[in-house]
């Protein structure tokens, strides 16, 4: 199965969101919306707990005038 890239978002800006036990949102507030399924619910927490912290660090990086952190969604 090939892999293609389903977009990617400025984690800086995101807002990312717990919908249920598994499920979570990533968004930019505004036209990207990215809905995510892990296999559990703790495995759903590792995900958002790893994006809130690359979050953290890409405003970091931001204020301090270094690159800015992209995820890229593929399947």
């Amino acid at each position: 199965m090939a892999h293609t890239c389903r977009g990617t978002i400025n984690l800086a800006g995101a807002f990312i969101d717990s919908e249920d036990s598994c499920s979570f949102v990533i968004s930019n507030g505004g036209t990207q919306v990215f809905y995510m399924r892990a296999s559990s619910e703790v495995e759903r927490q590792r995900w958002v707990t790893a994006l809130e912290l690359a979050k953290a660090k890409a405003i970091k990086m931001l204020e301090s005038g270094m690159l800015i952190v992209v995820f890229v969604l593929d399947n």
